[in-house]
């Protein structure tokens, strides 16, 4: 997943933590997307991709298009598992919210001080942990991440736990990407930071801490780590490589990297869990947080990015292309998914211009 890097996109920097809220009902006569996400794959040959549009905390249209694997017929199901790329930041962030009003993580919380016993470079020592969420931090980006780019990640050895701790190690030591408080540098390397400091504030793993905050509370019951297919999951949609000649399915192996950043963007789900999470942040939106303290609620939204309607959450690489929208306006949310690169994010920006054309006007 990580060979050719990951791809920024400013509208990632939006983190809203929102409100809890029941499993999303499918409104009687939902909409069919079928044709119209079908018109997207054909005009960017996607593999394939899902779609779903809720509006007032119901399901008013969804549909798939395509295949889970090029060269098979096995078609794409709506309840499929999709890679959600950096959309897993946002949830990254409503666990640390948690924990933090929990009382076991400060977000003004230093380096130094939440890492007495790992060495670092000054500059860090000053670093809060709500500057590693906001990519203030300084800390490297780690969004191109490969074998012969960085080779320090693919030489690790140990289990998962002694890995993340020997880059944690290493990155504490590099030179910083920027001054600490300066302008935000999009940095997966700072979400996994972010995410030790979780493990060791509550003694607990990574995926377990998401699973017992994030997932299970809203209701998130496809949603799981790595890639969506493998042998034990055989029937769900495998990435596929955007080339010069077209889509050619990604080799299935995961690679030690994938694991070390977790909590940057390695979560699967289905599109109906990503517009569930959607309808989430758009409750948080209109003031009602019930998952955290209004104070914590207050801090998350001031990191939001504003602007018009809609606002796009975007997550990709070159294997994976993923992205829900908010319409606080009409009351509506949407989530996409394509199991394949879309560089650009041409895929997402058609889909959301279509949502926008067909249910908010």
């Amino acid at each position: 997943m990580f060979d050719t890097g990951w791809q920024p996109d400013l509208r990632r920097l939006l983190f809203l933590l929102c409100t809890l809220l029941p499993a999303a009902p499918v409104a009687a006569g939902a909409d069919s997307l079928n044709d119209a996400l079908d018109a997207i794959r054909q005009q960017l040959r996607l593999p394939g991709a899902a779609g779903v549009v809720m509006r007032g905390g119901n399901v008013v249209a969804q549909g798939v298009t395509g295949v889970r694997r090029l060269g098979a017929d096995d078609r794409i199901a709506i309840d499929d598992r999709f890679a959600i790329g950096s959309c897993t930041k946002r949830m990254t962030g409503l666990m640390i919210g948690r924990l933090a009003d929990d009382g076991k993580l400060a977000l003004d919380g230093t380096l130094g001080k939440l890492l007495p016993d790992v060495p670092m470079r000054d500059a860090y020592r000053n670093v809060t942990l709500q500057q590693l969420l906001n990519f203030t931090g300084g800390i490297p980006a780690y969004e191109r991440i490969g074998p012969k780019i960085t080779p320090q990640l693919f030489d690790l050895d140990g289990t998962l736990a002694e890995r993340q701790a020997k880059f944690i190690r290493y990155l504490l030591m590099e030179t910083p990407a920027g001054p600490a408080g300066g302008k935000a540098i999009y940095s997966n390397a700072s979400y996994a930071l972010a995410a030790h400091l979780a493990e060791r504030a509550a003694a607990k793993d990574y995926e377990t801490l998401m699973e017992e905050m994030v997932f299970r509370p809203l209701g998130l019951k496809r949603a799981g780590w790595g890639r969506p297919w493998m042998p034990a999951r055989p029937a769900e949609p495998w990435l596929h490589l955007a080339g010069p000649d077209g889509y050619v399915a990604e080799p299935d192996r995961l690679r030690p990297p994938e694991q070390i950043f977790q909590a940057a963007g390695n979560a699967h789900m289905s599109v109906g869990d990503l517009a569930t999470f959607a309808q989430y942040e758009l409750a948080a939106l209109r003031g009602r947080d019930t998952l955290l303290k209004p104070a914590t609620s207050r801090l998350w939204h001031a990191m939001g990015r504003g602007g018009s309607e809609p606002i796009v959450i975007a997550g990709g690489t070159p294997a994976l292309s993923a992205c829900y929208a908010l319409w606080p306006g009409r009351d509506m949310v949407a989530a996409f998914a394509v199991n394949g690169g879309s560089p650009g994010d041409e895929a997402c920006n058609a889909f959301v211009q279509m949502v926008a054309k067909k249910y908010a006007g």
